[in-house]
């Protein structure tokens, strides 16, 4: 008897069907067998390498129930389309990485994932592929991330990272960055939480008590976008929370607590925000509470004649220009613009300076030679201890309010 072709071609696939599917590509790859001393770098480089000819795969562990750390000899280089997780949400450092130089490298066309991971290495890891990093916590590591490539952070820590010139992230590539916060970063240089040369997108992330000669969390000279997040307690000589050289646009955000203060910026300059020949857009957010030690602009300090600010929808307010953060404001020649100091194209829409404080001159605003422009505001209840408490214009400067009240501002509202 003849089979039917069609038959036979059914029956064949329903034998494959019925096969054992591999066991590397159905079940993670465990390594470990529940003790501490079993979770040894020979046995992670084991499960890589069978990951590797497997086409990818999901590594775990099986340590026992404390935190393990494995000691690398060499980075870590996982495979495309490697999973690697270190354990459930809570045991956040179940499985910490130690090396000199850098704990994993992902490289160029390569994907992987890094779940629940805890970081200690001068560089915890490079990038220059496709990488997703969830849950994970960086500590004490000169530059948490390197990244060249594609990256994204969901909900992960980076604390006490930017020894020497380092930063938690220094991007050149493409950067996500989401529900994640960075603190006690301290950088002899710039941006110890990020140093960003690329695209970037903040979401919904904290940075305090962050400390740096520029941009005490961030420094941006690429293209960044922040929304939903808070700056809180950061300091630096220029720009105690973010120093912008680049696009930097800012939504439904808050900028409190942060401080300027030293000899590199005239003795601190930007209390929250320093625009360094950069365009900064503000979209419905407050800055409160910030300080230029001695310097300009107490929340914002626009210092060069190309740079551009754009303020939408926001409150400026109890932000003071030379003052240490928490000191009385003091009659300082350089201390103008205790919410904002102009010398380029300042631009504010719909939005409210009150309560602000100048040592020196501008309560609200001081514009040196640069185009100030105010619609649809108000600036009031500002403090100027010697000239022009709401608006001080100088140095050949312009100045147009349309729809704006600029009223009962100490010692008076507008000069000239």
């Amino acid at each position: 008897m003849r089979l039917d072709g069609r038959f036979v071609r059914l029956s064949v696939a329903i034998a494959l069907l019925a096969l054992p599917q591999s066991a590397t590509a159905a079940q993670p790859l465990i390594v470990g067998n529940g003790t501490p001393a079993s979770c040894t770098e020979a046995a992670l480089l084991r499960a890589v390498a069978v990951a590797a000819v497997s086409g990818g795969g999901t590594i775990r562990f099986r340590c026992g129930t404390n935190p393990v750390t494995i000691v690398l000899t060499a980075a870590l280089t996982p495979p495309n389309n490697t999973t690697i997780d270190g354990g459930g949400v809570i045991a956040l450092d179940r499985v910490i990485f130690e090396g000199s130089r850098f704990s994993v490298f992902v490289a160029a066309h390569t994907t992987v994932v890094l779940k629940n991971l805890g970081y200690r290495a001068s560089i915890a890891i490079s990038n220059e592929g496709t990488l997703v990093v969830k849950n994970n916590r960086f500590s004490g590591n000169g530059i948490g991330i390197d990244n060249t490539g594609t990256l994204k952070i969901d909900e992960s820590t980076f604390s006490g990272i930017g020894a020497g010139l380092g930063s938690g992230i220094i991007n050149s590539g493409t950067l996500e960055v989401n529900n994640s916060m960075f603190f006690d970063g301290n950088s002899l240089g710039i941006g110890p939480a990020i140093n960003n040369a690329g695209e970037a997108i903040v979401h919904a992330s904290t940075f305090f008590d962050n400390r740096a000669e520029e941009g005490g969390a961030i420094f941006n000279w690429g293209t960044l976008t922040i929304d939903h997040s808070t700056f809180a307690r950061n300091g630096a000589e220029c720009g105690g929370a973010i120093s912008n050289s680049g696009t930097l646009t800012v939504k439904q955000s808050m900028f409190s607590g942060n401080v300027t203060s030293g000899a590199l910026c005239a003795s601190g300059i930007g209390g929250a925000i320093f625009n360094f020949s950069g365009t900064l857009t503000i979209y419905n957010s407050e800055l409160f509470g910030n300080r230029a030690g001695g310097g300009l602009g107490g929340a914002i300090a626009n210092w060069t004649s190309s740079g551009t600010v754009t303020i939408y929808d926001s409150a400026l307010f109890d932000n003071g220009a030379g003052a240490e953060l928490g000191g009385p404001v003091v009659n300082d020649f350089y201390a103008r613009g205790g919410a904002v100091y102009n010398a380029g194209t300042l631009t504010i829409y719909n939005s409210e300076l009150f309560g602000n404080t100048a040592g020196n001159k501008g309560g609200g605003v001081f514009s040196e030679g640069g185009a100030l422009t105010v619609i649809d505001s108000v600036i009031t209840r500002n403090t100027a201890l010697v000239d022009g408490g709401g608006i001080y214009t100088c140095c050949g400067g312009t100045l147009t309010l349309e729809d704006t009240a600029v009223t009962g501002n100490t010692p008076n509202d507008i000069v000239p």
